[in-house]
Order: C-alpha cells, then sequence, then structure tokens
C-alpha cells in the first residue's frame, strides 16, 4: 500500500505529510533491496511491477504501480470491504 498511496497526488484529500512519508519509506525500501542485493524477481503485469527479495532469509513480494496520469478515487483505496 505504501507504493499505491506514494503515487496519488496532492490534492487535499489525504494530507500532504502522508504521502510524502510513503514516497519517503518507497525510495528508502527500493535503496535497502539495492544496497542488500536482495532482489531475486521481477514481473510485469496489468497491475504493475511485481518484485520478489529476500531479506533476512524471508522472501518478500510487492506491487509497484505504473505511473499514469490518471487519477484514483480514495474512497476506493479506504472503503470497507463487503
Amino acid at each position: 500500500m505504501i507504493f499505491l498511496f506514494s503515487s496519488l497526488p496532492c490534492d487535499g484529500r489525504l494530507p500532504k505529510e502522508i504521502i510524502e512519508n510513503c514516497s519517503r519509506l518507497a525510495a528508502e525500501w527500493q535503496l535497502y533491496v539495492m544496497r542488500s542485493r536482495g532482489l531475486r524477481k521481477t514481473f510485469l503485469s496489468i497491475k504493475g511491477v511485481y518484485h520478489q527479495a529476500e531479506v533476512v532469509d524471508q522472501t518478500v513480494t510487492w506491487l509497484t504501480p505504473y505511473q499514469f496520469t490518471q487519477s484514483v478515487r480514495y474512497f476506493t483505496l479506504c472503503s470497507p470491504k463487503t
């Protein structure tokens, strides 16, 4: 979710600090994986780019969404599951 929230626009619906923190955490995570040489697999899909890395002997998989100019509705991300 960090990579998804970091790609949201700063339009006032979500506090700017949250988006900035998510962007910072995403950049720090990518730097950690790069420096530790833990990246094992990468896969391109319709949703985005899937990455898989070995971190402290654990396999971690995450999705980095593509950067489009379309707007993502905030209530879609935060709506309760039905």
